[in-house]
């Protein structure tokens, strides 16, 4: 019986071919759309929300509207006096977190000397607001003095292989 239906639905394709074109594609256009609808959403409601306190986090971003003419840009970056002044002015802020990346920089330690990007300029307060384990050293103090640095164990390897990376000095393009 099930080889009989597929008989008939293989002669209906044939037949009519442009109705079952337009069906087929329709179809996969509308699997394709739940599909990703489904990945935005779930990516929207996932957002980092593997930090403690995740529901307590939140991004101050801003608009910039051109003078003149159309265009304009939503962007997730703020003067660095925004943060302090907001947790200053609003009582509900608990903890202000300022982050700025920069581009490529020289750093070194005695006479290795790298290429790194993604460096991140950031205030004491991170492991205050974030939860980013660290595999030795303590968060309360890792960034207590204000030239102090936290760095990946990938970073930690290829800057001071064997040792331990904890109170060692690493130089910023050469100052």
């Amino acid at each position: 019986m099930l080889k009989s239906y597929f008989k008939i639905a293989l002669r209906n394709l044939r037949h009519n071919k442009v109705n079952s074109f337009i069906n087929i594609f329709g179809l996969a256009v509308g699997f394709a759309s739940c599909i990703f609808i489904f990945l935005f959403v779930r990516n929207e409601l996932t957002y980092d929300h593997f930090y403690q306190n995740a529901h307590r986090i939140y991004r101050v971003t801003h608009d910039e509207t051109p003078v003149r003419g159309p265009g304009g840009r939503h962007l997730a970056t703020v003067g660095p006096p925004v943060g302090p002044a907001l947790a200053k002015n609003f009582p509900e802020i608990l903890k202000a977190v300022r982050v700025r990346y920069t581009d490529r920089h020289i750093i070194s330690h005695q006479d290795r000397h790298f290429y790194e990007e993604n460096i991140v300029y950031i205030d004491s307060t991170l492991f205050d607001v974030f939860t980013f384990p660290l595999r030795t050293g303590n968060p309360e103090t890792a960034l207590a003095q204000p030239n102090a640095v936290v760095i990946s164990e990938e970073m930690a390897q290829k800057y001071f292989p064997g040792e331990n990376p904890l109170g060692k000095a690493l130089q910023l393009d050469n100052n």
